[in-house]
C-alpha cells in the first residue's frame, strides 16, 4: 500500500470509487466540481493505492475549520479490511499536526460498525450524535401557515450576503461552531455540498432575513437499513431562526414551507440531521411526522 496526495488524473477513480462507498454505506455522494475545485488537494487529500496501482481510498480534510480540523475518508467496498482505513486516518492525523490544530474531527454512521471501531482504535472519543429523520411527504398539499409581520419566500439573486448572515447568526451558538468566511460558505454550500438555492426558504421581517430553511436534492445513496435514496428524495440542510425570532412559531413556518416547496417539484421524501440534544427541534420534526431511522457519530481526537 502506498499513501500519497491527489493528482488531476485521480478524478474520475476517486469519483467512482466515493460513489461505490456511498451506494453502500448511504453516505452523501460528492460530485466531480467538489472533487475538481477542492483546495490545496496537494496538501489537504490522501489516496491510497494498492500494489498494482489502484485506488482504494481517499481521504481529505478542510484546513479552513480551526481549531477543530474536520476530515471525511473513504475506503472503497471490495477493499476493506486491509487497513486502508487506518492508513488515511493516520495521514489525516499527520496534516493536522503540521497545522498545529487542537483536534481533528471525523464521523460515520452507527450502522457502519466498522468505522465506528476504527475511530475508537486510532484514540478518537465520541463528541456528539445527531439524528437522520426523514418524513414520507404523501399526496396531500402540505399547509403552510402564515405569522403576521413575516413574509416567506425563495432565494433571489442578491440574498447571499444576507443568508449567510443569517446562517452564521443562527448557527453560532450550536455545538460545533467554528468562524467561517463568506468564500468558505459559498464553497460548502454550491460545490461541496451541491445544493440548488432555487430550494431555499426564506422568512423576512421587512428586509432582513429572520429565519431559513435551506431545501435541497438528498445526495445520500441507498443502504439495506435505510431503504433506496435516489432522485425522489430532498434534503433540509440548514433550518433555524435568528435568537431574537424564537418562539414564536417562524421554525415550523420555514420549514413546512420547505416541505412544500420540495412536495411541489416532486419530492416524495425528506430528511435532515439534528442534534440529538436538541430535544425542542427533535419535537418539531416529530410533529410533520419525521421519524429518526439512523444516527451520525461525530468523533475527536486532540492533536498533540
Amino acid at each position: 500500500m502506498h499513501i500519497r496526495p491527489y493528482q488531476s488524473a485521480d478524478l474520475d477513480a476517486i469519483h467512482s470509487l466515493i460513489s461505490a462507498a456511498a451506494s453502500t454505506d448511504g453516505t452523501p455522494f460528492v460530485t466531480h466540481e467538489a472533487l475538481r475545485t477542492a483546495p490545496a488537494p496537494d496538501q489537504n487529500t490522501a489516496v491510497a493505492l494498492l500494489p498494482n496501482h489502484t485506488i482504494a481510498g481517499f481521504a481529505w480534510w478542510d484546513v479552513t475549520q480551526q481549531p477543530a480540523m474536520a476530515m471525511e475518508g473513504w475506503v472503497h467496498p471490495a477493499h476493506r479490511r486491509q487497513g486502508l482505513g487506518t492508513a488515511l486516518l493516520v495521514a489525516a492525523e499527520s496534516a493536522a499536526r503540521s497545522y498545529s490544530v487542537e483536534h481533528l474531527s471525523g464521523r460515520a454512521f452507527d450502522n457502519s460498525p466498522s468505522a465506528l471501531a476504527l475511530f475508537k482504535l486510532r484514540g478518537f472519543f465520541e463528541a456528539r450524535r445527531f439524528n437522520q429523520m426523514w418524513v414520507t411527504l404523501g399526496s396531500a398539499e402540505i399547509q403552510v401557515p402564515s405569522i403576521a409581520g413575516f413574509t416567506v419566500r425563495t432565494f433571489k439573486d442578491g440574498d447571499a450576503a444576507e443568508l449567510f448572515d443569517a446562517d452564521v447568526d443562527v448557527f453560532s451558538t450550536s455545538w460545533g461552531a467554528q468562524p467561517q468566511t463568506f468564500e468558505a460558505w459559498q464553497r460548502r454550500n454550491l460545490i461541496i455540498n451541491a445544493f440548488d438555492p432555487t430550494q431555499w426558504v426564506l422568512v423576512l421581517e421587512g428586509s432582513r432575513i429572520v429565519a431559513l430553511a435551506l431545501c435541497n436534492a438528498s445526495s445520500f445513496g441507498s443502504t439495506a437499513t435505510q431503504g433506496s435514496a435516489a432522485a425522489q428524495d430532498g434534503w433540509v440542510s440548514h433550518l433555524g431562526v435568528r435568537a431574537a425570532y424564537r418562539g414564536c412559531g417562524l421554525g415550523r413556518l420555514a420549514l413546512l414551507r420547505g416541505l412544500w416547496g420540495l412536495q411541489q417539484v416532486g419530492y416524495q421524501r425528506v430528511g435532515l440531521h439534528v442534534d440529538a440534544e436538541n430535544t425542542p427541534a427533535i419535537r418539531l420534526y416529530e410533529s410533520v411526522g419525521m421519524r429518526s431511522t439512523r444516527t451520525r457519530v461525530h468523533f475527536a481526537k486532540a492533536i498533540r
